[in-house]
């Protein structure tokens, strides 16, 4: 069962890896630039991963090299979840990114279905499952330009609602981690993609 595992303050740097190329990476980067935090401690690693487990496995072997303060530093992995859970293959494959990614320390920020989740909670709350479909199509009616690279535009907006959306990030969370769902962290829908934005606004 995922749990997060991170101290009570960042005092090293962020190591993260995002399995999408654009969105998640736009807006990792917007937030930082809106606090003026070097972009020395949030290191956004480029990969060629396309699937997490992949991601945890390149992740754990660039944080075994002498770039990655193990005792200050934090690696982090972004990805959806919905892609990853259509065949069994896939979701044993999707299942092991989970455990490996716990049982060495990697950060999990996750989206299910998809980071389309976390931008639509910017403007309004969703409770009921989606798909990626669903979760876009919803996300057009603010974001009606939307197509995964966020403009300056769109980040203007998503920007002073980031409290909101955190705010009804936790509670998705807090709802998915009751024992009596199971499917955690695989319950529909929740995001973790707000606990990684959270510690890189304690790196101010």
């Amino acid at each position: 069962m995922l749990r997060p595992r991170v101290p009570l303050a960042v005092k090293g740097r962020l190591h993260v890896a995002t399995e999408g190329r654009l969105t998640e990476r736009d807006y990792i980067s917007d937030i930082r630039m809106s606090l003026r935090i070097p972009k020395e401690l949030v290191v956004l690693l480029r990969h060629e991963c396309t699937d997490p487990l992949s991601l945890v496995e390149q992740v754990l072997g660039r944080i075994s090299g002498s770039d990655f303060d193990g005792d200050l530093d934090e690696a982090w992995v972004v990805f959806d979840v919905d892609e990853h859970r259509q065949n069994p293959v896939a979701q044993a494959r999707f299942a092991r990114a989970i455990c490996l990614a716990e049982a060495n320390g990697v950060n999990v920020a996750y989206s299910n279905p998809c980071v389309e989740l976390w931008l639509l909670l910017h403007f309004e709350s969703q409770t009921a499952e989606l798909n990626r479909g669903q979760a876009r199509e919803k996300l057009k009616k603010y974001l009606p330009s939307y197509d995964k690279a966020l403009t300056e535009k769109e980040l203007a907006l998503l920007r002073p609602a980031n409290a909101v959306a955190t705010a009804r990030a936790g509670q998705l969370l807090a709802k998915a981690a009751r024992p009596e769902y199971k499917e955690f962290p695989f319950l529909n829908p929740t995001t973790r993609f707000h606990v990684l934005i959270e510690r890189i606004k304690q790196l101010k």
